[in-house]
C-alpha cells in the first residue's frame, strides 16, 4: 500500500459520500489508503466526532465504577466505544489510579495510616504501598514513629516474658527483620514461631500436668515446637500429676537402652503356665518412688528382677548389689513385697524354670541362687 499520498479534492469528496456506507475498512479499500490516514481526515472533515478517540474523566470515573456490576458489554453500549477501547482504557486507570481515590479511602488513610503503616493500608485498601504514601505525603498525614529506641536491658525483658519475634516487632513499632537483627547484636536467642498469648497461657497451665503430646494434639503444632516453647517458658513436666492424668503411660515413660533379652525369655514361659503377672509397673507410687518393677505378680505379692552385671558392683563377693539397688530392694520389702533379684545368665539354665515356679508358691523374701544347678 502506498505512504505519505497526500489528500486531493477527489479523495475528500469521495470520503465524505461514502463513508457512512463502507466505514472506514470500506474507504480503505476504495482510496487505497491505511485507516490510520483515514480515521485521521474524518476527523478533520468532521464526519467524524472527537469523543470516539478521546476520553473524557467522567467516561473513565463511570467505567471504573461500573464495569464490575454492569460488565464491559453494557459499558460499550452506553459509553459508544469497542470492546478493545475499554481494555485498553482500564489497564491505564489502574496504572495511574492515585488520581482517582474515592473520600471512604481518603478517611481510611487519615484514620490509620498514624498509627498501622503503609503495610497495613495497603492490604486493606488494595492498593500499592508507593501510592499509600505519596497519598499521605499529599494530606499531610503523620507517618508512624519507627525511631523508637531499644536497649539491651528492654530487649531481654520482652524476651523473658516469653514474646516471639511478631509480638516483640508490634510492641515496638518495628519489622520482625530488625528484630533479628537486634537479636545478633545483643547475642539473644528470639523464638521465631509464632504463638498467640491464649495458646502460650493454656500451655503454662496445662503442660506440666498432660505433657507434650497432649499438648500438640490441642495446639495443633508439633511436639518439638511445644518442647521448645516450654523451655522457652522454663515449664517443666511434674510426673505425679503427669501420671494420675495419665496411667496408661507409665510403661512409655521408661527410657532404657533397648529390650532385655533374658526378661522376654522369662515372661513368655511364664504365660505358656497361665502365670498372670504385669510387666514395667511401679509399685512404689504411692509413696513417690518411681521404682520400676520387671515383672510383678499381684496374687503371690512377688517382684521378680532380671538383672544385668551393672545391678552387682563388689568383684568379691558375687552377685551383691550395688548400693543404690540394695536400697531399692530394701524398700519393696518394707512395703509388703517379696524380691526375687535373679542374675539374667541364671534364665538360660537348664533347672531354673521348675526351681522358680517352686519358689513362688513358697513363702521366701528373696530368691535362692544356690538351688539352681549349673
Amino acid at each position: 500500500m502506498p505512504k505519505n499520498i497526500l489528500w486531493n479534492s477527489l479523495d475528500e469528496s469521495l470520503l465524505i459520500e461514502n463513508y457512512k456506507k463502507l466505514g472506514i475498512f470500506g474507504c480503505a479499500k476504495l482510496l487505497n489508503r491505511t485507516e490510520v490516514s483515514i480515521r485521521k481526515k474524518a476527523i478533520k472533515l468532521n464526519i467524524l466526532k472527537r469523543s470516539a478517540v478521546y476520553w473524557k474523566s467522567e467516561d473513565e470515573l463511570f467505567l471504573l465504577n461500573n464495569y464490575k456490576l454492569l460488565g464491559i458489554n453494557q459499558c460499550s453500549a452506553i459509553l459508544n466505544r469497542t470492546i478493545k477501547s475499554l481494555n485498553k482504557r482500564l489497564s491505564k486507570i489502574t496504572k495511574r489510579r492515585l488520581d482517582l481515590w474515592n473520600d471512604r479511602e481518603i478517611k481510611f488513610l487519615k484514620e490509620f495510616y498514624s498509627e498501622y503503616g503503609s503495610l497495613y493500608c495497603s492490604i486493606f485498601m488494595g492498593r500499592n504501598r508507593r501510592d499509600i504514601v505519596k497519598r499521605a505525603c499529599m494530606y499531610g498525614v503523620a507517618a508512624p514513629n519507627r525511631k523508637t529506641i531499644i536497649t539491651k536491658n528492654i530487649f531481654l525483658n520482652l524476651v523473658e516474658k516469653g514474646l516471639d519475634r511478631h509480638e516483640i516487632a508490634k510492641l515496638t513499632n518495628k519489622c520482625a527483620g530488625r528484630i533479628d537483627q537486634l537479636a545478633k547484636i545483643f547475642n539473644i536467642k528470639v523464638c521465631k514461631n509464632r504463638w498467640s498469648i491464649k495458646d502460650r497461657d493454656w500451655l503454662k497451665e496445662n503442660y506440666s500436668k498432660h505433657g507434650a503430646k497432649y499438648c500438640s494434639e490441642i495446639l495443633k503444632k508439633s511436639i518439638t515446637q511445644i518442647r521448645k516453647k516450654s523451655r522457652n517458658l522454663k515449664i517443666k513436666l511434674d510426673y505425679k500429676e503427669y501420671f494420675k492424668n495419665h496411667p496408661d503411660d507409665i510403661k512409655l515413660c521408661w527410657t532404657g537402652i533397648g529390650i532385655s533379652h533374658p526378661c522376654e525369655k522369662l515372661k513368655r514361659e511364664l504365660l505358656k503356665l497361665n502365670i498372670q503377672f504385669k510387666d514395667e509397673v511401679m509399685p512404689l507410687l504411692h509413696i513417690n518412688k518411681r521404682y520400676r518393677a520387671d515383672i510383678l505378680i499381684n496374687d503371690k505379692k512377688l517382684i521378680i528382677e532380671i538383672n544385668g552385671g551393672q545391678h552387682y558392683s563388689s568383684k568379691n563377693k558375687k552377685y551383691k548389689l550395688g548400693e543404690y539397688y540394695q536400697i531399692r530392694h530394701d524398700l519393696l520389702i518394707n512395703n509388703g513385697w517379696r524380691v526375687f533379684e535373679i542374675p539374667c545368665a541364671y534364665v538360660y539354665k537348664t533347672n531354673f524354670l521348675n526351681n522358680l515356679l517352686v519358689q513362688i508358691d513358697g513363702k521366701d523374701s528373696e530368691y535362692d541362687l544356690n538351688s539352681v544347678n549349673n
